[in-house]
């Protein structure tokens, strides 16, 4: 190699800055729809507060579980000492950065219709046995405790890497990058329990009466998948219009492409070993959950998330080309976001057509009461947080340089291939 190619290689990329202008009137379109869409599912909610619960429920942790992923594939980057994420690595900080101060306050219409989300929260000790053998776990003090928890977390873990990664932009200084990766190391550990807990809490707690010992697992898998198809798409639109192009190249879309597919087939497989223990042990307890989903007009959204989730990205994205090709993994992308966006409504709403049938377990024939109802405000409330979210996290782009400018991986990081 010449001097003169040799020197091209390791020639820094320059600091890019984001800039509204770049995307025209987008940004101020996001903010627009998502304060319109936000005050229509907020008014709508005073009317019809049951369904508002349950709509913004299944919106909120579809965000919510983005965010957790964007922050686990932090702490993989950092205690992997991974050099092809450096120059994605903002994007993600930026993602995890939604959590504090942004999704804590989307949680408040959680907090505050908890009696309509949780039929458990207003039965009395004694009158349901099973909520009863919970109580030491299901009772409202130590439930708000976990989740003041739960967001101290997540808030404290996304700020502190997106500081110290800043701080190494402003000095340059490597033993940041030792700090973030014993961060990563303690964040990885407690984001194992507090993932578990939170799926246990918020999704298993609108069905307080289903246990599952491996559903913490089934959504880490699905929040890893969701981050990295959210980052595939942030990567794509800001190379669209004429950045991260000295930083990222069709390698790192290949990656991307292949920690998609690895996700898929491993969200897939928990699933699968889920439903087939549970249909094997063939125990009410743990079958009702899928005789729910399986009633009815539910059963054809079962069916979607099998065909739609696994089989139709596993095809796509076991081709190279399509790992290569920018715009097709990016549709890719967009399809898995959207399909599991449906898995949050089959998690939440069964649950919601069961809130105020007689008793506290399931009456034989339930099924009468379970159809796929769609309302408007399961539209609002997607579109009003994605667009507010999709705002902020561009806002967010604005005030650092795109990409961390003094890593010391960032020459192998553009450097990459497959």
């Amino acid at each position: 190699m010449s001097d003169a190619n040799h020197h091209q290689v390791l020639q820094a990329p320059k600091a890019e800055n984001f800039r509204f202008h770049r995307l025209q009137l987008t940004p101020l379109a996001l903010l627009i729809t998502g304060m319109v869409f936000l005050a229509i599912s907020v008014l709508w909610g005073f009317f019809n507060p049951t369904r508002f619960a349950y709509s913004w429920m299944f919106s909120f942790l579809f965000y919510f579980f983005i965010s957790a992923g964007a922050l686990f594939w932090l702490f993989i980057h950092h205690m992997t000492d991974a050099d092809w994420s450096v120059g994605v690595r903002r994007l993600l900080e930026n993602m995890a950065a939604l959590f504090f101060p942004w999704l804590l306050l989307a949680a408040i219409p959680l907090f505050l219709l908890r009696s309509e989300l949780f039929k458990w929260w207003d039965i009395a000790p004694g009158v349901d046995h099973v909520l009863d053998a919970k109580s030491g776990y299901l009772n409202h003090e130590f439930f708000i405790i976990r989740a003041v928890v739960f967001f101290l977390f997540f808030g404290l873990f996304s700020w502190k890497l997106r500081s110290l990664s800043l701080q190494q932009d402003a000095n340059g200084d490597v033993n940041l990058s030792v700090r973030m990766r014993q961060w990563s190391y303690a964040g990885a550990v407690l984001f194992a329990i507090f993932i578990t807990l939170v799926a246990q809490d918020w999704l298993i707690g609108v069905s307080y009466r289903w246990y599952s010992t491996i559903l913490g697992v089934y959504v880490w898998a699905a929040s890893l998948l969701m981050a990295m198809s959210a980052l595939v798409m942030a990567v794509n639109g800001l190379r669209s219009v004429g950045l991260l192009r000295e930083v990222t190249s069709v390698e790192h879309y290949h990656i991307m492409g292949k920690l998609m597919l690895a996700f898929t087939m491993f969200w897939s497989y928990v699933a699968f070993v889920q439903y087939m223990l549970y249909y094997y042990g063939n125990i009410p307890e743990e079958t009702i959950f899928y005789q729910v989903r399986n009633a009815n007009s539910w059963r054809i959204m079962s069916w979607a998330l099998f065909i739609g989730g696994f089989i139709l990205p596993f095809c796509c994205l076991l081709s190279r080309q399509n790992k290569r090709v920018p715009w097709r993994l990016t549709l890719i992308a967009l399809w898995t976001l959207i399909i599991h966006a449906v898995e949050m409504y089959w998690f939440i709403m069964p649950a919601m057509q069961l809130r105020h049938v007689p008793g506290t377990g399931y009456p034989e024939d339930y099924q009468q009461y379970l159809h796929i109802s769609p309302h408007p405000l399961d539209f609002t409330c997607m579109i009003g947080l994605g667009s507010f979210f999709a705002y902020v996290f561009l806002r967010n782009l604005r005030k650092q340089s795109l990409f961390p400018i003094r890593d010391p991986r960032l020459f192998e990081s553009v450097n990459t291939k497959n």
